[in-house]
Protein backbone atom coordinates (compact mmCIF):
# COMPACT_ATOMS: atom_id res chain seq x y z
CA UNK A 1 0.00 0.00 0.00
CA UNK A 2 1.46 3.33 -1.06
CA UNK A 3 1.68 6.39 1.15
CA UNK A 4 -0.96 8.07 -1.03
CA UNK A 5 -3.33 5.17 -0.45
CA UNK A 6 -2.70 5.36 3.31
CA UNK A 7 -3.58 9.05 3.27
CA UNK A 8 -6.69 8.17 1.27
CA UNK A 9 -7.72 5.66 3.96
CA UNK A 10 -7.32 8.30 6.64
CA UNK A 11 -9.43 10.70 4.57
CA UNK A 12 -12.05 7.98 4.17
CA UNK A 13 -12.13 7.44 7.93
CA UNK A 14 -12.69 11.14 8.61
CA UNK A 15 -15.35 11.44 5.91
CA UNK A 16 -17.08 8.30 7.20
CA UNK A 17 -17.48 9.96 10.58
CA UNK A 18 -18.75 13.19 8.98
CA UNK A 19 -21.28 11.34 6.81
CA UNK A 20 -22.46 9.22 9.75
CA UNK A 21 -23.06 12.33 11.85
CA UNK A 22 -24.87 14.03 8.96
CA UNK A 23 -27.04 10.91 8.51
CA UNK A 24 -28.07 11.10 12.16
CA UNK A 25 -28.77 14.84 11.91
CA UNK A 26 -31.01 14.28 8.88
CA UNK A 27 -32.81 11.42 10.61
CA UNK A 28 -33.71 13.56 13.61
CA UNK A 29 -34.44 16.76 11.66
CA UNK A 30 -38.11 17.72 11.73
CA UNK A 31 -37.82 21.05 9.95
CA UNK A 32 -37.48 19.47 6.48
CA UNK A 33 -40.40 18.22 4.47
CA UNK A 34 -40.80 14.42 4.99
CA UNK A 35 -39.99 13.43 1.42
CA UNK A 36 -36.85 15.57 1.24
CA UNK A 37 -35.66 14.32 4.59
CA UNK A 38 -36.27 10.74 3.44
CA UNK A 39 -34.25 11.20 0.23
CA UNK A 40 -31.41 13.09 1.93
CA UNK A 41 -31.22 10.47 4.69
CA UNK A 42 -30.72 7.61 2.23
CA UNK A 43 -28.30 9.72 0.19
CA UNK A 44 -26.08 10.39 3.22
CA UNK A 45 -26.43 6.80 4.49
CA UNK A 46 -25.33 5.48 1.09
CA UNK A 47 -22.35 7.85 1.19
CA UNK A 48 -21.41 6.55 4.66
CA UNK A 49 -21.64 2.90 3.55
CA UNK A 50 -19.61 3.55 0.38
CA UNK A 51 -16.77 4.87 2.51
CA UNK A 52 -16.98 1.96 4.92
CA UNK A 53 -16.95 -0.71 2.21
CA UNK A 54 -14.28 1.09 0.16
CA UNK A 55 -12.05 1.18 3.23
CA UNK A 56 -12.69 -2.53 3.87
CA UNK A 57 -11.74 -3.30 0.25
CA UNK A 58 -8.36 -1.57 0.73
CA UNK A 59 -7.70 -3.11 4.12
CA UNK A 60 -8.32 -6.68 2.95
CA UNK A 61 -6.67 -6.29 -0.43
CA UNK A 62 -4.13 -9.10 -0.89
CA UNK A 63 -5.47 -11.03 2.12
CA UNK A 64 -5.77 -14.60 0.79
CA UNK A 65 -7.64 -15.95 3.83
CA UNK A 66 -11.27 -17.05 3.57
CA UNK A 67 -12.31 -13.97 5.56
CA UNK A 68 -10.32 -11.73 3.21
CA UNK A 69 -11.76 -13.51 0.15
CA UNK A 70 -15.33 -12.72 1.21
CA UNK A 71 -14.51 -9.24 2.52
CA UNK A 72 -12.89 -8.10 -0.73
CA UNK A 73 -15.65 -9.41 -2.98
CA UNK A 74 -18.56 -8.18 -0.89
CA UNK A 75 -17.00 -4.77 -0.30
CA UNK A 76 -16.14 -4.18 -3.97
CA UNK A 77 -19.64 -5.18 -5.05
CA UNK A 78 -21.11 -2.90 -2.35
CA UNK A 79 -18.98 0.07 -3.48
CA UNK A 80 -20.20 -0.27 -7.08
CA UNK A 81 -23.80 -0.85 -6.01
CA UNK A 82 -23.88 2.02 -3.53
CA UNK A 83 -22.32 4.37 -6.08
CA UNK A 84 -25.35 3.65 -8.29
CA UNK A 85 -27.60 4.20 -5.25
CA UNK A 86 -25.97 7.59 -4.59
CA UNK A 87 -26.77 8.75 -8.11
CA UNK A 88 -30.30 7.37 -7.77
CA UNK A 89 -31.03 9.21 -4.52
CA UNK A 90 -29.46 12.39 -5.89
CA UNK A 91 -31.86 12.07 -8.81
CA UNK A 92 -34.80 11.82 -6.38
CA UNK A 93 -33.44 14.88 -4.58
CA UNK A 94 -33.39 16.87 -7.84
CA UNK A 95 -36.96 15.76 -8.65
CA UNK A 96 -38.12 16.88 -5.22
CA UNK A 97 -36.40 20.26 -5.62
CA UNK A 98 -37.87 21.03 -9.01
CA UNK A 99 -41.41 19.88 -8.20
CA UNK A 100 -41.47 22.06 -5.07
CA UNK A 101 -38.99 24.95 -5.07
CA UNK A 102 -38.87 24.88 -8.87
CA UNK A 103 -42.68 24.79 -9.07
CA UNK A 104 -42.73 22.19 -11.87
CA UNK A 105 -46.01 20.28 -12.02
CA UNK A 106 -44.26 17.01 -12.88
CA UNK A 107 -40.65 15.85 -12.98
CA UNK A 108 -38.97 16.25 -16.39
CA UNK A 109 -38.94 13.04 -18.46
CA UNK A 110 -35.13 13.07 -18.50
CA UNK A 111 -35.03 12.70 -14.73
CA UNK A 112 -37.56 9.87 -14.85
CA UNK A 113 -35.52 8.15 -17.57
CA UNK A 114 -32.48 8.03 -15.29
CA UNK A 115 -34.22 5.36 -13.20
CA UNK A 116 -34.12 2.97 -16.15
CA UNK A 117 -30.51 3.85 -16.89
CA UNK A 118 -29.51 3.08 -13.31
CA UNK A 119 -31.50 -0.15 -13.39
CA UNK A 120 -29.48 -1.19 -16.43
CA UNK A 121 -26.30 -0.28 -14.53
CA UNK A 122 -27.35 -2.61 -11.69
CA UNK A 123 -28.04 -5.47 -14.13
CA UNK A 124 -24.57 -5.10 -15.67
CA UNK A 125 -23.02 -4.94 -12.19
CA UNK A 126 -24.63 -8.25 -11.20
CA UNK A 127 -23.57 -9.82 -14.48
CA UNK A 128 -19.98 -8.69 -13.93
CA UNK A 129 -19.81 -10.75 -10.72
CA UNK A 130 -20.04 -13.90 -12.83
CA UNK A 131 -18.25 -12.77 -15.98
CA UNK A 132 -15.44 -10.54 -14.74
CA UNK A 133 -16.78 -7.78 -16.96
CA UNK A 134 -15.71 -4.98 -14.62
CA UNK A 135 -12.98 -6.47 -12.43
CA UNK A 136 -11.30 -9.71 -11.39
CA UNK A 137 -9.20 -11.01 -8.46
CA UNK A 138 -5.93 -12.94 -8.74
CA UNK A 139 -4.81 -15.84 -6.56
CA UNK A 140 -3.51 -13.39 -3.93
CA UNK A 141 -6.97 -11.85 -3.67
CA UNK A 142 -5.83 -8.61 -5.32
CA UNK A 143 -8.35 -6.51 -7.25
CA UNK A 144 -7.63 -5.89 -10.98
CA UNK A 145 -9.51 -3.79 -13.48
CA UNK A 146 -10.96 -5.53 -16.50
CA UNK A 147 -10.29 -4.13 -19.93
CA UNK A 148 -14.07 -3.59 -20.15
CA UNK A 149 -14.30 -1.71 -16.89
CA UNK A 150 -14.89 1.66 -18.62
CA UNK A 151 -18.34 0.26 -19.40
CA UNK A 152 -19.30 0.67 -15.74
CA UNK A 153 -18.88 4.43 -16.10
CA UNK A 154 -21.21 4.73 -19.09
CA UNK A 155 -24.41 4.45 -17.05
CA UNK A 156 -23.50 6.95 -14.30
CA UNK A 157 -22.15 9.32 -16.95
CA UNK A 158 -25.40 9.08 -18.96
CA UNK A 159 -27.41 9.71 -15.79
CA UNK A 160 -25.30 12.66 -14.72
CA UNK A 161 -25.47 14.26 -18.17
CA UNK A 162 -29.27 13.88 -18.17
CA UNK A 163 -29.39 15.51 -14.73
CA UNK A 164 -27.00 18.24 -15.81
CA UNK A 165 -29.17 19.10 -18.84
CA UNK A 166 -32.21 19.53 -16.54
CA UNK A 167 -30.23 21.60 -14.02
CA UNK A 168 -28.98 23.94 -16.72
CA UNK A 169 -32.44 24.31 -18.30
CA UNK A 170 -34.17 25.11 -15.00
CA UNK A 171 -31.20 26.69 -13.26
CA UNK A 172 -32.99 29.89 -12.20
CA UNK A 173 -35.97 28.07 -10.70
CA UNK A 174 -33.94 27.14 -7.59
CA UNK A 175 -32.75 29.42 -4.82
CA UNK A 176 -29.19 30.73 -5.13
CA UNK A 177 -28.13 28.64 -2.14
CA UNK A 178 -29.10 25.40 -3.91
CA UNK A 179 -27.95 26.13 -7.47
CA UNK A 180 -24.24 25.91 -6.64
CA UNK A 181 -24.11 22.52 -4.85
CA UNK A 182 -26.54 20.90 -7.31
CA UNK A 183 -24.35 21.96 -10.22
CA UNK A 184 -21.16 20.85 -8.45
CA UNK A 185 -22.69 17.46 -7.64
CA UNK A 186 -22.88 16.73 -11.36
CA UNK A 187 -19.67 18.39 -12.58
CA UNK A 188 -17.07 17.37 -9.95
CA UNK A 189 -17.71 13.58 -10.21
CA UNK A 190 -17.32 13.83 -13.99
CA UNK A 191 -13.84 15.36 -13.67
CA UNK A 192 -12.95 12.94 -10.87
CA UNK A 193 -13.97 9.97 -13.00
CA UNK A 194 -11.71 11.11 -15.83
CA UNK A 195 -8.86 11.46 -13.35
CA UNK A 196 -9.63 7.97 -12.04
CA UNK A 197 -8.27 6.46 -15.26
CA UNK A 198 -4.82 7.94 -14.57
CA UNK A 199 -4.60 7.21 -10.83
CA UNK A 200 -5.11 3.50 -10.43
CA UNK A 201 -5.68 2.39 -6.85
CA UNK A 202 -7.35 5.62 -5.75
CA UNK A 203 -11.14 6.08 -5.31
CA UNK A 204 -11.28 9.59 -6.69
CA UNK A 205 -14.77 9.34 -8.21
CA UNK A 206 -16.29 7.92 -5.02
CA UNK A 207 -14.57 10.51 -2.84
CA UNK A 208 -15.77 13.25 -5.18
CA UNK A 209 -19.39 12.05 -5.05
CA UNK A 210 -19.28 11.71 -1.27
CA UNK A 211 -17.71 15.12 -0.89
CA UNK A 212 -20.53 16.54 -2.96
CA UNK A 213 -23.07 14.68 -0.81
CA UNK A 214 -21.63 16.40 2.27
CA UNK A 215 -21.65 19.75 0.47
CA UNK A 216 -25.25 19.14 -0.60
CA UNK A 217 -26.32 18.65 3.02
CA UNK A 218 -24.44 21.77 4.14
CA UNK A 219 -26.14 23.94 1.53
CA UNK A 220 -29.50 22.26 2.14
CA UNK A 221 -29.12 23.17 5.82
CA UNK A 222 -28.18 26.76 4.95
CA UNK A 223 -31.18 26.98 2.62
CA UNK A 224 -33.40 25.51 5.34
CA UNK A 225 -32.16 28.10 7.84
CA UNK A 226 -32.81 30.82 5.28
CA UNK A 227 -36.34 29.47 4.74
CA UNK A 228 -36.97 29.30 8.49
CA UNK A 229 -35.73 32.88 8.86
CA UNK A 230 -38.09 34.06 6.13
CA UNK A 231 -40.98 32.19 7.74
CA UNK A 232 -40.10 33.68 11.13
CA UNK A 233 -40.04 37.15 9.59
CA UNK A 234 -43.41 36.47 7.97
CA UNK A 235 -44.75 35.13 11.26
CA UNK A 236 -43.59 38.28 13.04
CA UNK A 237 -45.38 40.37 10.43
CA UNK A 238 -48.53 38.29 10.82
CA UNK A 239 -48.28 38.54 14.61
CA UNK A 240 -47.90 42.32 14.40
CA UNK A 241 -50.84 42.50 12.01
CA UNK A 242 -52.90 40.29 14.32
CA UNK A 243 -52.08 42.54 17.28
CA UNK A 244 -53.03 45.60 15.23
CA UNK A 245 -56.35 44.02 14.24
CA UNK A 246 -56.95 42.97 17.86
CA UNK A 247 -56.35 46.55 18.98
CA UNK A 248 -58.72 47.88 16.32
CA UNK A 249 -61.35 45.30 17.31
CA UNK A 250 -60.95 46.36 20.91
CA UNK A 251 -61.62 49.97 19.92
CA UNK A 252 -64.59 48.84 17.79
CA UNK A 253 -65.97 46.83 20.72
CA UNK A 254 -65.60 49.88 22.97
CA UNK A 255 -67.40 52.10 20.43
CA UNK A 256 -70.16 49.51 20.07
CA UNK A 257 -70.49 49.18 23.83
CA UNK A 258 -70.75 52.94 24.21
CA UNK A 259 -73.63 52.98 21.72
CA UNK A 260 -75.73 50.75 23.99
CA UNK A 261 -77.55 51.90 27.09
CA UNK A 262 -75.95 50.09 30.05
CA UNK A 263 -76.90 52.33 32.99
CA UNK A 264 -79.46 51.25 35.60
CA UNK A 265 -81.89 52.61 36.26
CA UNK A 266 -81.79 54.16 32.79
CA UNK A 267 -84.41 56.78 33.70
CA UNK A 268 -83.94 57.59 37.44
CA UNK A 269 -86.81 60.04 37.52
CA UNK A 270 -89.32 57.40 36.47
CA UNK A 271 -90.46 54.68 38.85
CA UNK A 272 -93.57 53.56 36.97
CA UNK A 273 -91.67 51.03 34.84
CA UNK A 274 -88.53 48.92 34.90
CA UNK A 275 -86.44 48.27 31.81
CA UNK A 276 -82.96 46.94 31.20
CA UNK A 277 -81.05 45.12 28.44
CA UNK A 278 -77.72 43.39 27.92
CA UNK A 279 -75.68 41.96 25.06
CA UNK A 280 -72.98 39.27 25.22
CA UNK A 281 -71.01 39.00 21.98
CA UNK A 282 -69.69 35.68 20.65
CA UNK A 283 -66.77 37.59 19.09
CA UNK A 284 -64.91 40.80 19.87
CA UNK A 285 -67.74 42.79 18.33
CA UNK A 286 -71.28 41.55 17.93
CA UNK A 287 -74.10 41.83 15.42
CA UNK A 288 -76.96 42.14 17.89
CA UNK A 289 -78.56 45.44 18.83
CA UNK A 290 -80.89 46.78 21.45
CA UNK A 291 -82.13 50.18 22.49
CA UNK A 292 -84.76 51.81 24.70
CA UNK A 293 -85.51 55.49 24.56
CA UNK A 294 -88.11 57.83 26.12
CA UNK A 295 -89.50 59.65 23.12
CA UNK A 296 -91.49 61.90 25.47
CA UNK A 297 -93.07 61.59 28.90
CA UNK A 298 -95.73 59.24 27.57
CA UNK A 299 -93.90 57.05 25.08
CA UNK A 300 -91.04 54.53 25.44
CA UNK A 301 -89.35 53.03 22.39
CA UNK A 302 -87.88 49.51 22.72
CA UNK A 303 -86.08 47.44 20.08
CA UNK A 304 -83.97 44.28 19.84
CA UNK A 305 -82.33 43.06 16.65
CA UNK A 306 -79.99 40.40 15.33
CA UNK A 307 -77.81 40.95 12.25
CA UNK A 308 -76.93 37.93 10.13
CA UNK A 309 -73.30 36.94 10.60
CA UNK A 310 -70.87 38.13 13.23
CA UNK A 311 -67.85 40.36 13.56
CA UNK A 312 -67.09 43.86 12.31
CA UNK A 313 -69.34 43.74 9.23
CA UNK A 314 -72.37 42.74 11.30
CA UNK A 315 -71.52 45.39 13.92
CA UNK A 316 -71.44 48.15 11.30
CA UNK A 317 -74.74 46.96 9.84
CA UNK A 318 -76.16 46.91 13.37
CA UNK A 319 -75.05 50.48 13.98
CA UNK A 320 -76.68 51.64 10.75
CA UNK A 321 -79.94 49.91 11.66
CA UNK A 322 -79.93 51.38 15.18
CA UNK A 323 -79.38 54.92 13.91
CA UNK A 324 -82.25 54.56 11.43
CA UNK A 325 -84.68 53.26 14.03
CA UNK A 326 -83.71 55.95 16.55
CA UNK A 327 -84.13 58.66 13.93
CA UNK A 328 -87.56 57.50 12.73
CA UNK A 329 -88.70 57.03 16.33
CA UNK A 330 -87.84 60.60 17.24
CA UNK A 331 -89.57 61.77 14.04
CA UNK A 332 -92.79 60.09 15.22
CA UNK A 333 -93.03 57.67 12.30
CA UNK A 334 -95.47 54.78 13.02
CA UNK A 335 -93.73 51.40 13.64
CA UNK A 336 -94.88 49.65 10.43
CA UNK A 337 -93.97 52.60 8.21
CA UNK A 338 -90.69 52.97 10.11
CA UNK A 339 -89.70 49.38 9.26
CA UNK A 340 -90.62 49.88 5.59
CA UNK A 341 -88.41 52.97 5.34
CA UNK A 342 -85.53 51.45 7.33
CA UNK A 343 -85.70 48.29 5.20
CA UNK A 344 -85.27 50.25 1.96
CA UNK A 345 -82.33 52.19 3.38
CA UNK A 346 -80.63 48.97 4.55
CA UNK A 347 -81.08 47.38 1.12
CA UNK A 348 -79.18 50.22 -0.57
CA UNK A 349 -75.57 49.24 -1.25
CA UNK A 350 -75.96 46.00 0.70
CA UNK A 351 -73.59 44.05 -1.54
CA UNK A 352 -72.57 41.73 1.30
CA UNK A 353 -76.18 40.50 1.58
CA UNK A 354 -76.54 41.21 5.30
CA UNK A 355 -79.96 41.41 6.90
CA UNK A 356 -81.37 41.90 10.39
CA UNK A 357 -84.22 40.32 12.29
CA UNK A 358 -85.79 42.95 14.52
CA UNK A 359 -88.58 43.49 17.04
CA UNK A 360 -89.65 47.06 17.66
CA UNK A 361 -92.27 48.45 20.02
CA UNK A 362 -93.57 51.75 21.36
CA UNK A 363 -95.32 51.71 24.70
CA UNK A 364 -97.82 54.41 25.59
CA UNK A 365 -98.08 54.90 29.36
CA UNK A 366 -101.39 56.76 29.29
CA UNK A 367 -103.19 53.98 27.39
CA UNK A 368 -100.90 51.12 28.50
CA UNK A 369 -100.87 50.03 24.83
CA UNK A 370 -97.75 48.45 23.32
CA UNK A 371 -97.68 48.88 19.52
CA UNK A 372 -95.10 46.64 17.90
CA UNK A 373 -93.85 45.23 14.62
CA UNK A 374 -91.75 42.12 14.01
CA UNK A 375 -89.29 41.56 11.12
CA UNK A 376 -88.50 37.86 11.26
CA UNK A 377 -87.53 37.99 14.94
CA UNK A 378 -88.19 35.36 17.68
CA UNK A 379 -91.48 35.82 19.52
CA UNK A 380 -91.14 37.77 22.80
CA UNK A 381 -92.21 36.23 26.10
CA UNK A 382 -95.03 38.06 27.89
CA UNK A 383 -96.36 37.68 31.42
CA UNK A 384 -100.11 38.24 31.79
CA UNK A 385 -101.72 38.54 35.25
CA UNK A 386 -105.02 37.00 34.17
CA UNK A 387 -103.32 33.72 33.21
CA UNK A 388 -100.56 34.09 35.80
CA UNK A 389 -98.08 32.56 33.37
CA UNK A 390 -95.38 33.34 30.87
CA UNK A 391 -96.25 32.72 27.21
CA UNK A 392 -95.01 33.72 23.78
CA UNK A 393 -96.49 36.81 22.16
CA UNK A 394 -97.20 35.18 18.83
CA UNK A 395 -98.12 37.43 15.93
CA UNK A 396 -97.18 36.71 12.34
CA UNK A 397 -93.75 38.29 11.71
CA UNK A 398 -92.83 40.20 8.58
CA UNK A 399 -89.79 39.79 6.34
CA UNK A 400 -86.30 40.57 7.66
CA UNK A 401 -84.87 44.08 7.27
CA UNK A 402 -82.34 44.53 4.46
CA UNK A 403 -83.38 41.36 2.64
CA UNK A 404 -85.60 42.81 -0.08
CA UNK A 405 -86.83 46.28 -1.03
CA UNK A 406 -90.36 47.61 -0.80
CA UNK A 407 -91.61 45.20 1.84
CA UNK A 408 -94.73 46.17 3.82
CA UNK A 409 -94.97 45.41 7.53
CA UNK A 410 -97.99 44.95 9.81
CA UNK A 411 -98.36 46.64 13.17
CA UNK A 412 -99.79 44.77 16.18
CA UNK A 413 -100.69 45.88 19.69
CA UNK A 414 -101.13 44.47 23.16
CA UNK A 415 -102.26 46.07 26.41
CA UNK A 416 -100.18 45.65 29.56
CA UNK A 417 -101.57 45.91 33.07
CA UNK A 418 -99.47 46.96 36.02
CA UNK A 419 -97.25 44.09 37.15
CA UNK A 420 -97.13 42.60 33.65
CA UNK A 421 -93.93 42.36 31.73
CA UNK A 422 -92.41 41.50 28.33
CA UNK A 423 -89.08 39.81 27.60
CA UNK A 424 -87.44 40.35 24.19
CA UNK A 425 -84.36 38.40 23.11
CA UNK A 426 -82.32 37.19 20.12
CA UNK A 427 -82.04 33.60 18.92
CA UNK A 428 -78.70 33.31 20.70
CA UNK A 429 -80.83 32.53 23.78
CA UNK A 430 -83.00 29.69 22.47
CA UNK A 431 -80.31 28.35 20.11
CA UNK A 432 -77.61 28.10 22.80
CA UNK A 433 -76.27 24.53 22.67
CA UNK A 434 -74.65 22.16 25.12
CA UNK A 435 -71.93 19.57 24.55
CA UNK A 436 -74.56 17.13 23.24
CA UNK A 437 -75.59 19.73 20.63
CA UNK A 438 -79.03 20.11 22.20
CA UNK A 439 -80.76 23.49 21.94
CA UNK A 440 -81.79 25.50 24.98
CA UNK A 441 -85.14 25.91 23.23
CA UNK A 442 -88.47 27.59 23.92
CA UNK A 443 -89.62 25.31 26.75
CA UNK A 444 -86.46 25.86 28.81
CA UNK A 445 -86.81 29.60 28.25
CA UNK A 446 -90.37 29.62 29.59
CA UNK A 447 -89.29 27.49 32.54
CA UNK A 448 -86.42 29.88 33.30
CA UNK A 449 -88.79 32.86 33.04
CA UNK A 450 -90.93 31.36 35.80
CA UNK A 451 -87.92 31.75 38.08
CA UNK A 452 -87.86 35.50 37.48
CA UNK A 453 -91.13 36.33 39.22
CA UNK A 454 -90.75 39.36 41.46
CA UNK A 455 -87.26 40.14 40.17
CA UNK A 456 -86.02 43.42 38.72
CA UNK A 457 -85.11 43.74 35.06
CA UNK A 458 -81.31 43.27 35.62
CA UNK A 459 -81.94 40.28 37.92
CA UNK A 460 -84.28 38.80 35.32
CA UNK A 461 -81.54 38.90 32.70
CA UNK A 462 -79.02 37.42 35.14
CA UNK A 463 -81.41 34.56 35.96
CA UNK A 464 -81.92 33.73 32.29
CA UNK A 465 -78.18 33.91 31.64
CA UNK A 466 -77.49 31.57 34.58
CA UNK A 467 -80.00 29.11 33.15
CA UNK A 468 -78.30 29.25 29.73
CA UNK A 469 -74.81 28.84 31.22
CA UNK A 470 -75.96 25.95 33.40
CA UNK A 471 -77.44 24.24 30.34
CA UNK A 472 -74.51 24.92 27.98
CA UNK A 473 -71.74 24.22 30.49
CA UNK A 474 -68.52 23.28 28.69
CA UNK A 475 -69.82 24.34 25.25
CA UNK A 476 -68.54 27.43 23.46
CA UNK A 477 -70.90 30.35 22.83
CA UNK A 478 -71.29 30.55 19.06
CA UNK A 479 -73.87 33.34 18.77
CA UNK A 480 -74.50 36.75 20.36
CA UNK A 481 -76.93 36.71 23.27
CA UNK A 482 -79.09 39.81 23.73
CA UNK A 483 -81.98 40.19 26.19
CA UNK A 484 -84.32 42.96 27.28
CA UNK A 485 -86.87 42.99 30.08
CA UNK A 486 -89.66 45.57 30.50
CA UNK A 487 -92.18 45.63 33.36
CA UNK A 488 -94.99 48.06 33.94
CA UNK A 489 -95.17 48.79 37.68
Amino acid sequence: MTDLQKIQLDIMLVMTGICAVITLFVFFTNAMRPRRRYVLFWLELSATLVLIFDRIAYLFRGNASLEGWWAVRISNFAVFFLSIALVFFFNLYIIDLYTHEGALKTAPKRLRATTWVLLAAFVFLVASQFTGLYYTFDEMNVYHRSKYQPLCYIFPFATIFLQLSVIIQYYKRLSKLLRFPILLFTLIPIFATFAQFFFYGLSLSNLAIIGMAVLLYVFALIDLNDTVKKENDELMKLTAEKERIAAELSVAAKIQSDMLNKSYPPFPSRDDFDVFASMSSAKEVGGDLYDYLLLDDDHLMMTVGDVSGKGVGAALFMAKCKVLLDFYSLMGVPPAEMFARANNHLCEGNDSGLFVTCWFGIFCFSTRELRFVNAGHPFPVIFKKDSDSFEFLKEKPGFVLGGMENVQYKEYSVTLERGERIFIYTDGVTEATNKNEELFGDERLLSAMNGTRGKSAPDTLLEIRRAIDSFAIGAEQFDDITMMSFELK
